[in-house]
């Protein structure tokens, strides 16, 4: 080997190890850019349990108070205003419009509630078809007709829209239509089956982050059980309602924080534990505790 090739090796190992140490900087950087954090993914699933309560909680007009209206049907009390849990004057919310050759009623309803802190509020509309049916299965009138109690009530919502507002999230809903069968509406507990499906625009924010969610929510009511309303009170889930509710959530998130602009999109299964003091979203492997009345999960 010549002298000049000696001289060249110490430089040309430094060179190969310079080459390699750049190139494992730059694919561990890049690894870097397609790791989700652990705190991320962490916020993910709490912002997708976070809009699950909210589709499901009982004031803003979530599934809970589509199930507090069949059961006030099955209860002998019409579509009834007033807020869930708080004495109502047992009025209508609307007469309906009856087609006698169906045996459906159609119904509006307009709803605005708020906390007396302001700290939530909700503003929606919903129209209802539902129908009553005795123990052939033929349709009558109302729930008591000649005499005969029905033994089963269905009611769909055909459409619907609205806003509501927690301290954490801020929901526009975009869509949502509703089938539920609910029955032994003449017995003192009943049955609820159905299906309900979502699509809004949720806003939250917490952890000094804003994040920007579209949302599609398909719920699944399964041998949902719960007592009969009373006259100056609906029903609501610990006080009655009880049962398991599965369903899947998709979310196109959008994160924000300071200059940072991060996508994803979401897909869970999930299933809310109804009755009880204690009600949760159980969501991958997490549980999530869940205050129904304005569809929250506990701080």
């Amino acid at each position: 080997m010549s002298e000049r090739e000696n001289e060249m090796r110490p430089s040309s190992r430094l060179l190969f190890i310079t080459l390699i140490f750049i190139t494992s900087a730059l694919f561990v950087s890049g690894c870097k850019d397609n790791i989700t954090s652990p705190a991320e993914t962490l916020t993910v699933l709490d912002d997708a349990a976070e809009s699950v309560a909210s589709a499901v909680g009982e004031e803003n007009g979530g599934t809970s108070d589509q199930i507090a209206d069949i059961v006030d049907l099955a209860s002998g009390f019409g579509i009834r205003t007033g807020f869930l849990g708080v004495p109502i004057v047992g009025v209508r919310a609307d007469t309906g419009i009856y087609d006698p050759l169906t045996g459906w009623w159609t119904v509006t309803i307009n709803r605005s509630r708020s906390s007396d802190d302001g700290r939530f509020s909700a503003s929606f509309t919903r129209i209802y078809k539902y129908q009553f049916l005795n123990a052939s299965g033929i349709s009558q009138r109302w729930y008591i007709t000649n005499g005969d109690t029905a033994r089963t009530v269905k009611m769909q919502t055909l459409e619907g829209s609205g806003s509501h507002r927690t301290p954490r999230l801020s929901h526009t809903l975009v869509s949502v239509t509703s089938d539920m069968t609910l029955t032994n509406a003449h017995r003192d507990t009943i049955t609820i089956n159905g299906t309900t499906s979502r699509q809004a625009v949720d806003t939250l924010s917490s952890l000094n982050a804003t994040r920007i969610a579209e949302t599609v929510i398909s719920i699944q009511l399964t041998d949902v059980r719960s007592i009969k309303a009373r006259p100056l009170q609906r029903v609501r889930m610990g006080e009655g309602i009880s049962g398991t509710i599965s369903g899947r959530f998709q979310g196109e998130f959008t994160f924000i924080r300071g200059d940072l602009y991060n996508e994803r999109s979401v897909d869970r299964t999930f299933t809310i534990t109804l009755g009880g003091d204690d009600p949760s979203i159980n969501m991958g492997s997490r549980r999530f505790g869940f205050i129904p009345g304005w569809g929250q999960i506990r701080p």
